[in-house]
Formats: structure tokens, sequence, C-alpha cells
């Protein structure tokens, strides 16, 4: 008998929350699953019933529709969706009562919940506490680094049915404040088909470099590319991604061997790995990354901090560095370039067999629907 499963989350946009939410759909899309978005609708669109709590809203008032279009004032290419949450409807409307309501009437209709709220936010509050009231079994998918968590959502984490983390680390950050069911999945490459399909080479002239997220102080973009520029390195470096630091990068690293190539999808994302030889991670703070299993399987040199899971991905077989020490970043350049091709076309390999070996769609499918189903 199909399970009836409710998949609900602050999806917004294409990032690595909803990316993974469209796989767990693809998993268990023989059940009927509902997907529940409390930010813009239709961002995971891979699921043939689809709710956004604007749609809720709406319907309960349609002041919240006004309000929503007042708070988001002259800023017409944002996301009506997105401004439904605001100061005038929490003052002037019943939002916090409607929105329980809705939480509830759309739990109430499934046999299973799974999460993918932060842990401390207010909507993981509601979702808990309304499975708890239900009895509806409900599973957690952490997206973030575990911080320090306050009693209220010890207490509620202690009832979950299960919560998935994509690493150790993070596991052990929660073990350590609460005892609580739990399992590791880590992530897989949403276009994995192609990525594994190109064939392992390795550019004649010089290594290619490259770095792809959002252009962000976290993400550690904009250090790379002062590194490149600081200590004179020659290689080419691609850099795919866009946010308030790319007009920085052009302005302070006008560098003809970096190249700025935007936001990247589809066939540009295998295009981009089929053109670098070493993947630099910068991040400060992760719980993945999802481009880490990506270049994985696109057999691609990783040059990382200890960031997320990547420690337990692919232990020595990539180059470590320290975010906050340009010079450690420059030692793993040089370590990489060093090599002869025989080398480097050796960790290639290497390194597509471990993600085909222990992250793919198939191993990851498997892991899910034992733990959902």
């Amino acid at each position: 008998m199909k399970k009836k499963i409710l998949i609900v989350g602050p999806f917004n946009g294409m990032g690595g929350r909803e990316i993974e939410a469209s796989q767990i759909i693809g998993f268990i899309g023989d059940q009927e699953v509902t997907i529940f978005s409390s930010k813009k609708k239709l961002a995971v669109t891979n699921c043939k019933s689809s709710i956004a709590l604007s749609d809720h809203l709406k319907i309960i008032n349609r002041w919240y529709f006004l309000c929503a279009a007042i708070s988001r004032g002259f800023n017409l290419k944002e996301d009506l969706h997105n401004y439904y949450s605001n100061t005038i409807a929490k003052k002037w409307l019943r939002y916090d009562e409607d929105i329980h309501h809705i939480f509830k009437e759309e739990i109430n209709k499934v046999d299973i919940v799974i999460s993918f709220f932060s842990l401390n936010s207010k909507e993981f509050r509601y979702t808990t506490q309304i499975c708890d009231l239900l009895d509806k079994p409900q599973i957690v998918r952490t997206t973030n680094v575990i911080k320090k968590l306050p009693e209220d959502v010890l207490n509620l984490i202690t009832g979950l049915q299960q919560v998935i983390h994509h690493n150790t680390r993070n596991a052990k950050r929660l073990v350590n404040q609460v005892n609580h069911n739990y399992t590791l999945i880590d992530q897989c490459a949403y276009n994995e088909e192609a990525l594994i399909k190109h064939d392992i080479k390795l550019h004649i002239n010089t290594l290619t470099f490259g770095f792809i997220g959002r252009l962000v102080k976290g993400k550690g973009g904009l250090k790379v590319c002062e590194v490149f520029k600081e200590y004179g390195i020659v290689n080419k470096l691609l850099i795919a991604g866009s946010g308030p630091e790319e007009k920085v990068i052009q302005e302070n690293t006008p560098q003809a061997n970096i190249h700025l190539l935007g936001e990247i999808s589809g066939d540009q994302l295998i295009n981009f790995y089929k053109e670098i030889d070493c993947l630099i991670i910068a991040s400060d703070e992760e719980t993945g990354p999802l481009v880490g299993v990506e270049a994985m399987a696109a057999g691609t040199i990783i040059i990382s901090t200890d960031v997320g899971a990547m420690k337990d991905r692919v232990g020595d077989k990539a180059f470590w560095f320290d975010i906050n020490n340009k010079l450690s970043l420059v030692q793993c350049i040089k370590q990489v370039k060093s090599m002869n091709s025989e080398n480097i076309l050796k960790i290639k390999k290497e390194m597509r067999q471990l993600y085909l070996s222990n992250y793919s769609m198939t191993a990851i499918q498997k892991k899910y629907r034992e733990t959902i189903l």
C-alpha cells in the first residue's frame, strides 16, 4: 500500500536543500508525495502535488496578499511568496494562528512527514508539535551546521522518528546535546549520468582550476581569486557563481587567467567539470557541500577546507588547506602542479571510483528508501 508522504521546508530557488528534496521525491516516487513549501511556490518541480504556504494564506484571508504586496513595495522583481511573513500581517492579522492551522491541516492528511526546516526555526517547532499531537512520524533532514540548541528544541528532537545527517561531525554535534535516533545519508550528484559519462583526461598544456558556488563571504571564492593574484599563479581559474562578491572579484582581481562564468546549470555545469582538472572548495561552513560529490563523480582532483562531509568522503585523496591561511592554499596548488601526469590521472580515477562505490544515486536511493519506507 502506498504511503502518503509530506515533504515540508523553506524551499526557495534551487539550492542544495531544494536539490535534495527533489532527489528524495525521485527516490520514493512510487509513493503519494506532496511538497509543502513555506516559501516560494514550485521551487521543487518534480512533484505532482505541490503547495505553497502563501496560497493557503490567500484563501484564509485576502488581506495577506495585500500585506505581502505592501511589504514588497517597489521590489517588483522579488517573488511575492517571500513577503507573506511580514510585520503588518503579524501585527494586524491572526498570522501565527493561521500558520499553525495550515500546518495541522496538511500534516493530518499524510502518514509521514519529512522536514527540511532548521532545527531552531519556528517552523520546525510547529511541525514537530503538530506531528506529536496527531501521532504522525517525522523524519528530519538536517541542512545546516548544528549549533547549540535551546532546551525546548532538544525536547522535541527526542520524539523524532529519525534525523538524517550528512556527516558524522554534524551528527556528533547533536548527539553531544541530546540522544536521538539518527542515520547518515550523504548527497549524490544531481547530474550523475552526464558527469560519469565523460572521459577522465588531463589538459595537455597546463592544469585548470575551478571554483563553483555562491560568491559570498562564507564560500571563499574571493579569497581563492586573491591567492591566484597575490602569489602569481598563472594557471587558468574558472569561477562559476554569482553574488555580492562578484563585483569585488571583477574590480580587484582583473587577471587574464581568472574567468567569471556567472551562474551555471545543466550542460554548462557538465562542461565546467570537463574543463577543470582540480576543484577548490573554500567554504568555512557547510554540511555537504554538493559540489564535492559532483567533482568526485566527474573525476576531479579536490583541494578543500576541512568542511562538512568532505573528510568523510575523500580522506587522504584530497589536498587540505585552511581558508584563513592563504599560504596553505598556495602549498596545495603547488603540490597538485608538481605531480606527474600519471599520478594526476590516478587520483582523478580514484575520485570517481569513490563516488561510484559510496555516493551513487543507486546507493543513496537505497538508504533513503530503507529509512523512509
